[in-house]
């Protein structure tokens, strides 16, 4: 990744420089039969925000997390208010920082790390992103008319303005000269799966399931590296799972394209987001939203819905200082030696012109994760 235009496009990555989270497959006679996951070093929260006052939270959280910055800011006020007995709210405008932090990490990741991978360049980007950039950084007064520049950039670059349909899908997939859909039909025979669709593939994290986990961190804190609901199975968050009924999303599902499926939610979340900030479309996404609960006294509950999936902040005080921390992440839930990354590699055979790698690189970039990856196979 070229940190400069990482940074150019409104984002770097956690432990810029440095791998962060080791990817080790076993392959034996061309397929791939075990996965291992070291998980990532996390922040060290409780040594940065541990004794400290609810307003060093509110100022520290955000310089942690260079990646989803204004999610984990939204995540962290949230679980302060609910363990103050406040009434946590979503405010809109923090709702829209989240949407457009959507935009800049979908855009980015679909339109120029992708291109990145297959060794293409990413010029046809340019004017989409520099009108976000230019969007993100207006005042609220003058949005309206910079999101709509942005959703007709977005539009040109993608070559469509809406994917609502199997057929309209199926057609762009096919067919459509833009960069994003022809990069998609360059990686979608690598991303197949490897069999059939199992029956009892990773279920899509509910909020309810996340807080419950979440409530569980003091007691257990190795659930933040590998993360299980009550029933001790891993669960799937993000575009995929907000979109899991979609119909686009289910039909790629349905034939074994679940790699795909992970990315056109992607793009589908990427045309809601910029269609609805555009005043086009009435339905908000669900990326955004948030909501905070109060476990016990003094002990608060933050949940946001993150550019890549549930994210839940946890904070003890009391007499008005930090006791203890907690954060549980999307990364960790599809990265999960059992979880989503699992269900897309193992049984895979080898693929012809590519190295396991380079393969294994594809399926990484179909859930996002927040940090590098480090691929090594035996």
């Amino acid at each position: 990744m070229d940190s400069a235009a990482r940074r150019d496009a409104g984002g770097v990555s956690e432990g810029e420089g440095a791998v962060a989270l080791r990817l080790a497959l076993t392959v034996e006679r061309g397929r791939v039969v075990r996965l291992a996951v070291v998980p990532r070093v996390q922040p060290a929260l409780e040594r940065v925000l541990v004794g400290g006052s609810p307003e060093d939270v509110r100022q520290r959280v955000p310089m942690l997390y260079a990646v989803c910055r204004e999610s984990q800011r939204l995540a962290a006020a949230l679980a302060l208010e609910a363990a103050a007995g406040e009434a946590g709210q979503t405010r809109e405008a923090a709702r829209t920082a989240v949407r457009l932090e959507c935009l800049r990490e979908h855009l980015w990741r679909l339109a120029v790390r992708l291109p990145g991978l297959l060794g293409r360049e990413s010029a046809e980007a340019r004017p989409a992103m520099a009108a976000l950039m230019a969007l993100s950084r207006a005042p609220v007064a003058g949005r309206r008319a910079l999101a709509r520049e942005f959703h007709r950039q977005l539009v040109a670059l993608l070559g469509t303005a809406g994917l609502a349909t199997v057929a309209q899908a199926s057609a762009w997939l096919a067919a459509s000269p833009a960069s994003v859909p022809s990069a998609l039909r360059t990686v979608r025979e690598s991303l197949r799966d490897a069999g059939p669709a199992r029956p009892d593939g990773v279920a899509a994290l509910s909020a309810e399931e996340a807080l419950a986990v979440a409530e569980r961190l003091e007691a257990r804190p190795a659930l933040a590296c590998r993360p299980v609901a009550m029933d001790a199975r891993p669960r799937g968050t993000g575009p995929r799972a907000r979109l899991h009924d979609h119909p686009v999303v289910a039909w790629l599902a349905a034939r074994g394209e679940r790699g795909l499926a992970h990315l056109m939610a992607a793009v589908l979340e990427l045309l809601a987001c910029a269609a609805f900030l555009a005043g086009r479309g009435d339905r908000p996404p669900k990326v955004g939203a948030g909501f905070a609960q109060q476990e016990a006294e003094g002990i608060g509950l933050g949940l946001v819905e993150s550019p890549r999936g549930l994210l839940v902040h946890r904070v003890r005080q009391e007499a008005g200082r930090i006791v203890d921390y907690r954060l549980l992440a999307p990364t960790e839930w599809n990265f999960h030696p059992r979880g989503a990354i699992a269900e897309l590699l193992l049984g895979q055979g080898e693929a012809p012109g590519l190295t396991w790698q380079q393969r294994s690189e594809r399926f990484a970039l179909a859930l996002d994760p927040c940090v590098e990856v480090a691929i090594e196979v035996t």
